[in-house]
């Protein structure tokens, strides 16, 4: 029994070991293909680092090659919006030539029109007659007789000139055009006596074209001769209108407008300086009559320059008026009576008192006035000498500057008051008992 104990321990015993054994055959081989599993696991894991780095490569190429064609792409949107502006710039271009080329055809176009036009001028220019003037002298031209002058001829054609002719009074000159577009042509020209001239000038071109006779009709007068007849028959109506005699012969002293303005700045202010007239101004001024800066000395010199159209000097016995070449005006010989009526004072009454020490200054003033209205009354008296039409240019405003425009009122009343006062005192004067009163 014992025995059999004991060999059943035994194999019990050799059961375990052989069990132990086992499990060591089976752990050795199991750990032997984990050692090959993980090697080939290992191997595995290499490749797929080998594989992962290759991979990764790949991708930064890919990266690499990727941000190429972003950049690739970005020039190309680049040099497509290049273009596109281009194609703009292009069409914008295209459009303006487009523009252009019509604005040219359009004037080529207007050019044919002009060039036609002119074509069809100039052919009706070259049929028409040659084209003449009277240049000089003009119808306003004041001509004396024995008076040298000249004629001046222009004409023009465009086929050349052959002839000029002119005729004064059916008297005939020719002149040679010796085929000239353009001539002028000067003639001495003396009239012999008064009398009305007729100037004709024409021309004839190379076609045998003749011009229309281009006429003036000029009156010659001897203005000198004339005008001392009306000055002598407006001195004999003012001696016949005042009812006085003239006791010494009167001749007036002729001057021009800008000779009298010269005369009156010598004689009337020869001893009035501008320092005088400046302390003068300043007088008036201390009374408001103007202000402190007027020029009192240039507006006196203005005011008589302007407003005088002739003067007599008692103290002279000089009679001056104006004569600017023509025949004596209505209004010129309106102003003749006034003057010459002061010249019949002088010798009758003696005006050369308003100057002397005989009289104080409101005394010659009073004379002065007195001399000024009945000069005044006699252009009055005088008007019926007129006709009616003359009459009516003696109050017609000619254009002339106001000399008192902007004058201010003291000295407007100052300048005018001989005149003005002084004829209402004449008048009243004369009403009452004529010129035996006066």
């Amino acid at each position: 029994m014992k025995r059999s104990t004991l060999y059943g321990a035994f194999l019990t015993l050799l059961m375990f070991w052989l069990v132990i054994l086992a499990v060591v055959v089976f752990l050795f081989q199991a750990r032997g293909r984990l050692n090959q599993d993980v090697a080939t696991l290992n191997d595995e894991k290499q490749s797929l680092n080998e594989e992962l780095s290759a991979r990764n490569n790949q991708l930064a190429t890919a990266q690499s090659g990727q941000a190429l064609a972003i950049q690739e792409l970005s020039t190309r949107d680049a040099e497509l919006g290049e273009a596109q502006n281009q194609q703009s710039s292009l069409e914008n271009e295209l459009a303006t030539s487009q523009s252009a080329i019509e604005s040219l055809a359009a004037e080529a176009t207007a050019a044919a029109a002009s060039a036609a036009e002119l074509q069809a001028t100039l052919t009706a220019v070259q049929q028409q007659p040659p084209f003449v003037r009277l240049i000089a002298p003009t119808a306003d031209t004041a001509i004396t007789p024995n008076e040298p002058t000249e004629i001046i001829i222009a004409a023009t054609d465009p086929d050349g000139l052959s002839l000029i002719a002119l005729a004064i009074n059916e008297e005939n000159q020719l002149f040679e055009g010796h085929g000239e577009t353009l001539i002028t042509i000067t003639v001495p020209w003396t009239p012999a006596a008064e009398g009305s001239y007729v100037i004709a000038v024409s021309a004839v071109d190379l076609t045998e074209q003749s011009s229309e006779a281009v006429e003036l009709t000029l009156d010659i007068v001897d203005v000198d001769a004339r005008n001392a007849a009306i000055r002598a028959e407006v001195e004999a109506n003012v001696l016949e209108i005042r009812g006085l005699e003239l006791l010494a012969p009167i001749v007036p002293t002729l001057l021009t407008r800008a000779e009298l303005a010269e005369r009156v700045e010598t004689d009337f202010f020869g001893d009035y300086s501008e320092e005088d007239a400046a302390d003068e101004a300043l007088i008036y001024c201390a009374f408001d009559f103007v202000t402190c800066d007027f020029d009192l000395y240039e507006f006196l010199i203005s005011v008589y320059s302007g407003a005088i159209a002739g003067f007599y000097d008692p103290e002279t016995a000089e009679f001056v008026v104006v004569a600017d070449g023509g025949l004596l005006s209505s209004s010129e010989q309106w102003t003749h009576a006034h003057e010459f009526m002061h010249a019949l004072q002088d010798q009758h009454f003696g005006l050369d008192q308003i100057s002397d020490d005989s009289m104080d200054s409101e005394a010659a003033a009073a004379f002065r006035a007195l001399a000024e209205g009945e000069a005044t009354l006699i252009q009055l008296l005088y008007l019926p000498y007129f006709s009616p039409e003359e009459q009516a240019t003696l109050f017609e405003d000619d254009g002339s500057p106001d000399p008192f425009a902007g004058a201010p009122a003291f000295f407007r009343e100052q300048i005018l008051f001989p005149y003005s006062e002084g004829f209402d005192f004449v008048q009243t004067i004369y009403d009452e008992g004529g010129f035996d009163r006066l």
